[in-house]
């Protein structure tokens, strides 16, 4: 049982991540960590310096297990540090307290216009794939309540009638698995912030000659669709994945000649009146997974193949702003974080000098009428 005051430490998964349990915790119960009953110590200045580079080396040293880090209770008893008085402790968490909450700060301030700039970009998305580029052409009611109104010109038809192919993965391929040979397709390589393929984890297969799901190798410009997990993640293929092959989890699905942009559709896809068809969701239920019947009945606006390409590179040109604005927030708050350790670390070690330290005190506003 928890207690106000305590240390909880991490020890599988992120081990040694540390926090104080706060009093709204008290009473509860946990698992997989480390529970710490500080005593006579400050408990807020012992999670600072376990979560400092001196309790990092610490526990990086004693960590064992290859897919998932952890370490022994046994060990954390043999962990040194330096060991200031109580006036000391006091003095530096306080110091701490203050000096990180401004950081944090910033980060909250960063990581919320990176998701203002996520729902903008996705904003962009739907528009563009719905409403067109032309603001004053004259719209249609399309007849399907998550497309609303369309370009009077633009077709509502049905993702079948623009493939050729709208297939999945065998299943059983995992027995293929290889260190090389073709790209095998998962859903771990499938997003919903661009129509990219996300390659951070590749998977190998080789496959013997003749093995069912040949039919699921990947041409260029076909439409990955995912059908379990993120239901609706797509992405456009290209020459980095061309002759791969698709899991079970993976629709693979082949434009015809009514598709001028696979990038096009693959935005298309990836609106928010495309999530909303494919979760179902008009119909009050929310789905786990997809059918290829699911992918075959989605309601798509077509334009014309010229407003297709104009459509797919707009939306390239606006996402390749968004992107570079988020990659400086996302570095901002790279050097923000660093900046944190630092200082707790500097701290914590006695690297700065903080028992004379006292909080920055702003002058109040004068009243106009003494300016």
């Amino acid at each position: 049982m928890l207690f106000e005051n305590d240390l909880v430490c991490v020890r599988v998964g992120y081990p040694g991540v540390t926090a104080v349990v706060p009093k709204e915790l008290e009473g509860s119960n946990c698992a997989s960590v480390m529970i710490i009953r500080c005593g006579d110590f400050n408990s807020r200045w012992l999670c600072y310096i376990l979560n400092s580079w001196v309790g990092r080396q610490q526990i990086n040293k004693v960590q064992y297990g290859a897919a998932q880090k952890q370490f022994n209770i046994s060990d954390a008893v043999n962990f040194m540090f330096p060991l200031p008085s109580d006036y000391d402790q006091e003095k530096i968490t306080f110091f701490l307290d203050h000096e990180t909450a401004k950081i944090d700060t910033l980060i909250d301030k960063q990581q919320q216009l990176i998701k203002l700039l996520k729902e903008k970009r996705q904003a962009v998305i739907s528009h563009a794939v719905t409403k067109g580029l032309n603001p004053n052409v004259p719209m249609k009611d399309s007849g399907v309540e998550w497309l609303g109104e369309v370009p009077e010109y633009w077709v509502v038809t049905r993702a079948k009638f623009l493939f050729d192919l709208i297939t999945s993965g065998s299943r059983g391929w995992a027995e293929f698995y290889a260190d090389e040979g073709a790209l095998f397709f998962r859903i771990a390589n499938l997003t919903r912030d661009t129509i990219e393929p996300k390659l951070e984890s590749i998977q190998y297969v080789n496959p013997p000659t003749g093995a069912e799901g040949g039919r699921a190798e990947i041409r260029n410009d076909d439409l990955l669709i995912s059908i379990t997990a993120d239901l609706g993640s797509v992405c456009v293929t290209n020459n980095e994945i061309e002759g791969g092959f698709v899991s079970q989890h993976v629709s693979l699905c082949r434009p015809n000649n009514k598709v001028a942009a696979s990038r096009w559709l693959g935005y298309f896809v990836l609106s928010d009146c495309a999530k909303e068809q494919l979760l179902g969701s008009g119909y009050g239920g929310t789905k786990i997974q997809l059918s290829l019947e699911d992918i075959r009945e989605l309601c798509i606006a077509l334009p014309s193949g010229d407003e297709q390409a104009q459509i797919a590179n707009f939306i390239d040109v606006e996402l390749s702003k968004f992107t570079k604005i988020m990659e400086k927030a996302n570095a901002q708050i790279g050097l923000l974080q660093e900046r944190r350790a630092a200082l707790i670390s500097a701290a914590v070690t006695g690297k700065i000098d903080v028992r004379g330290w006292q909080v920055e005190q702003r002058p109040s506003p004068q009243p106009l009428s003494q300016r």
